[in-house]
Formats: structure tokens, C-alpha cells, sequence
């Protein structure tokens, strides 16, 4: 499946997983870097647990020793980590300026020459 970076939340959450692709990740951590609300945040998730670009296992934890649920732990896969990166890529590439601005400092005119 293909996602596009077209939504903030989907890119910062991307980023930070492209810090250290293999660790694997709870979306409480997520959620602190990339100052989502849990909501976004875990609808991205979501969705690239949909694509195949992450995995999501239960921690296992005793529960009453630790005083809080079991998490639930993302990782991005191989897949996922070629797709983000492209993903990215392309991405940071639709934000630089065109040739015709860096060239002459000024935006290229909207109807061309």
C-alpha cells in the first residue's frame, strides 16, 4: 500500500521512527516527540500498521507489578523502512525551491513565459 506524506502527523511520526528504524517503539514515546495528540497519532499508526510499514506487538510485562496495561510496541519493517524513506525523500523534495528560484531568488511566474 502506498501513503503519502501529505499529512504533518504522518511525517513527524515518520521522522522520528527513521532515527532508529530497528528500535521498537510504544506510542506513549511516539506521542512525546512528535507532540501529537493520541488520537492522530494512533490513527497514523494505524494506517502503516494497514500498509505493512510497521509491526505493533503487546509488551509483555506483568501488569500488576508494573501498575499500568501492557504496551503496545511499534516497529517499523523492512518494507516500512524503504517506503518511509523514499516517502521522505520525496517529500523533502516537493519543499525545496525550484531550480528557476534558487537561480534567481524569485518564484518562477505562475503562468510560466
Amino acid at each position: 500500500m502506498k501513503l503519502r506524506m501529505k499529512v504533518p502527523a504522518l511525517v513527524l511520526i515518520a521522522q522520528e521512527l527513521m532515527i532508529d528504524p530497528a528500535k521498537p517503539r510504544h506510542g506513549y514515546d511516539l506521542m512525546k516527540k512528535t507532540k501529537l495528540s493520541s488520537g492522530a497519532l494512533y490513527t497514523v499508526l494505524h494506517q502503516l500498521e494497514a500498509a505493512g510499514w510497521v509491526a505493533r506487538e503487546t509488551e509483555i510485562v506483568d501488569t500488576s507489578a508494573a501498575k499500568r496495561p501492557a504496551r503496545k510496541i511499534y516497529t517499523l519493517t523492512d518494507e516500512g523502512e524503504r517506503a518511509v524513506r523514499l516517502e521522505l525523500a520525496e517529500f523533502r523534495a516537493q519543499l525545496r525551491p525550484s531550480s528557476w528560484e534558487s537561480a534567481r531568488g524569485e518564484p518562477k511566474p505562475a503562468g510560466g513565459w
